[in-house]
């Protein structure tokens, strides 16, 4: 092997390891410690199997867009897979599959869920200083890491407490953020520009902190902060959705308090 190739070689392995190690570094300790989950969005009032969700079809109106539903992707609800942190295993959790064929559209999908919908047991609930926004995620039937940027849209209020339009907020480059799997092991790792990436079989909860999120796309967070008290949508956006037959599963939005 020529040196250029083997140096080259080495670089590339080097970045590689450390890619693991941000992506998965072990935490000591337990940094939620005193801080209680209070559930904003579960699944169990969506329709089993019903693959209409969120295409033009759907009666429920769950999504403000999801304009792949049906097309590039498949959302259902689904009983595997669902969880509850309270150890039940009853209920419907969040299928995002893909049924991506060739020359359809697979670059960029997006989904926006809507909080506040009537059937939802936490709709119009109240989070006042909320420190992490967490969910369960189930990645074991998607092969690769899992990247996806996980946006909040809330009502932003002034200094005096009146509304003061809407915030659309994202994850900061550089954040550190927690993952902790079935077994209870927490590790931390990086966000990029808005976006985050778990590593490939990934199976537990994940835990964003609110003081690293910012405003995006002109819209702006007059009082500095994450308010919680009127939480709209949450817009997540992802750039490889997989092949036919991968799918990702979602369930138990909260914040930590």
């Amino acid at each position: 092997m020529k040196k250029g190739v083997l140096v080259s070689s080495i670089v590339m392995l080097m970045v590689l390891l450390c890619s693991q190690i941000a992506l998965a570094a072990k935490v000591e300790g337990n940094p939620f410690e005193g801080l209680e989950l209070c559930i904003a969005y579960d699944f169990d009032f969506w329709p089993e199997d019903d693959d209409t969700i969120g295409t033009k079809h759907d009666k429920n109106i769950f999504f403000t867009e999801a304009n792949q539903a049906g097309i590039s992707m498949r959302f259902t609800a689904t009983k595997e897979g669902a969880f509850k942190d309270s150890g039940k295993k009853e209920g419907l959790a969040f299928k995002f599959e893909s049924i991506w064929e060739t020359g359809l559209d697979r670059n960029y999908v997006a989904f926006t869920l809507s909080q506040r919908h009537d059937y939802n047991l936490y709709a119009f609930d109240e989070f006042p200083d909320a420190k992490y926004f967490t969910l369960y995620i189930d990645t074991t039937n998607y092969n690769r890491n899992f990247s996806f940027y996980p946006i909040i849209y809330e009502q932003d209020y002034d200094e005096a407490d009146e509304e003061a339009g809407i915030s659309c907020l994202a994850i900061k480059e550089g954040t550190t953020f927690y993952l902790k799997d079935l077994d209870g092991v927490i590790t931390s790792a990086k966000a990029g520009n808005n976006y985050i990436t778990l590593p490939r079989n990934f199976v537990g909860r994940i835990y964003l902190p609110l003081e690293d999120y910012v405003p995006i796309w002109g819209t702006s967070d007059v009082n500095g902060k994450f308010d919680g008290i009127k939480v709209l949508t949450y817009k997540f956006s992802f750039v490889d959705i997989g092949t036919k037959g991968e799918y990702v599963i979602f369930d138990e939005f909260g914040f930590l308090l």
